[in-house]
């Protein structure tokens, strides 16, 4: 695949004349080599090559420096490293960094990723035909009773939320296939708008298993557990949000990887023990 760089120093801040900075790119393979040598400077012999880049002043982005991995074995994870070991002391510093990067065929999915759109877009459509299917069933149910239970309505509501949320990925997606970075609004509020409608069908499961429908007709003093669950929902809604707002770890590959999983996976244990106790 191909790969590009460009850099850009600090605003407000001017870097030392003479640095000279790289870019080097390291195989899966090689990295943990790379990264137990202690020396930074030494850990070229573990890359691939090393490419020269310059850095743009006074906030602008220095021009484009590109290069070209291949492998043939398997797929890798390529890990991409920025130094500066001319003998220039460098301050403490922090550069702003634009990295853009191409399958052969120029496709920006990933391996694992590259039939994410169509197998999205596959599943909208068997959305939709289920999200027809339910329309017309609470229609006729509708003719017959002149109402529909709560629980329909919830169900209806969670089935629209989620079929706005795929809506809203699919179009990430798609603005990702173009440019490579998509949308991160939509893909956070996809999100979050999936997170709160599983947490609202989860809830109504639990309201079932106390016996919501089946030894009551109204929720009564079920009514105590409301709050709980609507917390519950905002703790999802917020982990979301506070894990897209974060850097990304070079070292992570899913999409629930670290503490944010570990969090949402307690309180779906929790959900999960509170019907079985019911």
């Amino acid at each position: 695949g191909k790969y590009k760089f460009r850099l850009r120093e600090p605003v407000g801040r001017r870097l030392p004349a003479g640095l000279e900075f790289r870019v080097e790119p390291y195989l899966d393979e090689d990295w943990p080599a790379a990264e137990a040598v202690q020396d930074a400077c030494q850990r070229q012999q573990h890359a691939k090559k090393s490419l020269v880049i310059k850095v743009g002043k006074s906030g602008e982005f220095g021009p484009w420096t590109s290069g070209t991995v291949t492998q043939k074995i398997r797929s890798h994870v390529w890990y991409f490293a920025v130094s500066s070991c001319n003998g220039t002391e460098l301050p403490e510093t922090a550069l702003a960094v634009e990295f853009q990067a191409t399958q052969p065929g120029g496709s920006h999915f990933s391996v694992e990723s590259a039939w994410a759109l169509h197998g999205c877009v596959l599943t909208l459509l068997a959305f939709t035909g289920f999200l027809l299917s339910l329309a017309r069933r609470s229609y006729k149910f509708w003719n017959v009773t002149g109402t529909l239970h709560p629980v329909i309505w919830t169900l209806a509501v969670v089935v629209m939320t989620q079929y706005i949320a795929q809506c809203l990925h699919i179009r990430h997606l798609v603005l990702y296939a173009e440019d490579g970075r998509g949308s991160p609004f939509l893909e956070v509020l996809a999100e979050i708008l999936l997170v709160v409608s599983h947490m609202v069908q989860s809830s109504q499961i639990v309201f079932i298993a106390l016996g919501y429908t089946l030894t009551r007709t109204a929720v009564g003093d079920l009514r105590i557990i409301v709050p709980v669950c609507v917390l519950v929902a905002l703790a999802h809604a917020w982990l979301v949000f506070l894990d897209k707002v974060q850097d990304e770890d070079a070292n992570r590959f899913t999409e629930h990887e670290g503490l944010k999983g570990w969090m949402l996976l307690a309180m779906r244990l929790v959900l999960y023990v509170c019907v079985l106790v019911a």
